[in-house]
C-alpha cells in the first residue's frame, strides 16, 4: 500500500506540473508584462496619423527606439492589443505577435515597423489600442516598455466600389419592374385593358421617277413597225 500511495502521489504531482506548464505556455505575454529596461521610445503613425484605423485595414507603426543602459538589449518581439476604453483590462483583441531579435548597443538607437489588423468585426467607435515591445539584457533577464497606449478611433473601411448598395438598387429596381409586370398582366386579365396587337409592316411602294414612255416597250417589235406603217399612211 505504501508503494501504490508513492506511485499515486508521484502521478499526481507529474500531472500538476504538466497542466502548470501547459498554462505557463499558453500565457500571452501581455498578461504578465515584464518591467522596464533603460529602452526610451517614441512612434509615429505615417498612415494613419489621425488615430482613425480601418476595420479590417492593415495598420503599420514605426517604433524608434533608444538604449540609455550600460549593456547591450536585445529587442525580441512587439505585440499589441485592442481594449475596452471603460475597462482596460477587457482585450477586445490581440494582435498578433512580430520576432525581430535586434541588438541595441549602450548609447545606440534602432527604428522597427510593426503592423496590425483590427477585427473586420469591430463597430465603428472608440478603443484603447496598446503596442508593447519585449527585449532581454546579456542574461536572459525580460524587460517591456509600452510604447503606444491611447484611444483611436475604429471607423469602417473605404471602398471603391461599394457592391452591396448597387445589390440592393439591382434588386430594388427588378422589384419594381416585377410588380408593374403584374400588376399590367392582372388588368389584362380582368378585361380593363386590352392587349395590343402588333400592326404587320407594309413593304413600302417604290416612287415613280418620271412619266413611263409606253412606245420604249414596243420599239423594235412587228407592231412598232405596224404603228409607224399606219400612222403613215393616215397623215396621207
Amino acid at each position: 500500500m505504501g508503494r501504490m500511495s508513492m506511485l499515486g502521489l508521484a502521478l499526481v504531482a507529474a500531472l500538476a506540473c504538466t497542466v502548470s506548464t501547459q498554462e505557463e505556455q499558453a500565457q500571452h505575454p501581455l498578461t504578465n508584462m515584464p518591467p522596464s529596461g533603460s529602452v526610451q521610445t517614441a512612434f509615429i503613425l505615417p498612415s494613419f496619423p489621425d488615430k482613425k484605423f480601418p476595420a479590417g485595414g492593415l495598420v503599420d507603426v514605426v517604433v524608434g527606439l533608444h538604449n540609455e543602459g550600460s549593456e547591450a538589449y536585445n529587442v525580441s518581439l512587439i505585440a499589441g492589443s485592442l481594449n475596452s476604453p471603460a475597462d482596460f483590462s477587457l482585450h477586445v483583441q490581440n494582435f498578433s505577435m512580430a520576432a525581430y531579435g535586434e541588438v541595441i548597443g549602450p548609447g545606440e538607437e534602432a527604428s522597427l515597423t510593426y503592423k496590425f489588423v483590427p477585427d473586420a468585426r469591430l463597430s465603428p467607435r472608440d478603443f484603447v489600442v496598446a503596442l508593447t515591445s519585449f527585449y532581454t539584457d546579456s542574461k536572459g533577464q525580460w524587460y517591456s516598455t509600452t510604447f503606444f497606449n491611447q484611444t483611436v478611433d475604429i471607423v469602417e473601411q473605404k471602398k471603391l466600389v461599394d457592391w452591396e448598395l448597387i445589390m440592393l438598387v439591382g434588386l430594388f429596381a427588378f422589384i419594381l419592374l416585377a410588380l408593374a409586370y403584374w400588376a399590367y398582366t392582372t388588368v389584362v386579365g380582368w378585361g380593363w385593358v386590352k392587349p395590343q396587337k402588333k400592326r404587320a409592316k407594309r413593304a413600302p411602294v417604290p416612287k415613280q421617277q418620271g412619266p413611263v414612255d409606253l412606245d420604249e416597250w414596243v420599239k423594235g417589235h412587228p407592231y412598232d413597225q405596224y404603228m409607224r406603217k399606219r400612222n403613215t399612211a393616215i397623215k396621207k
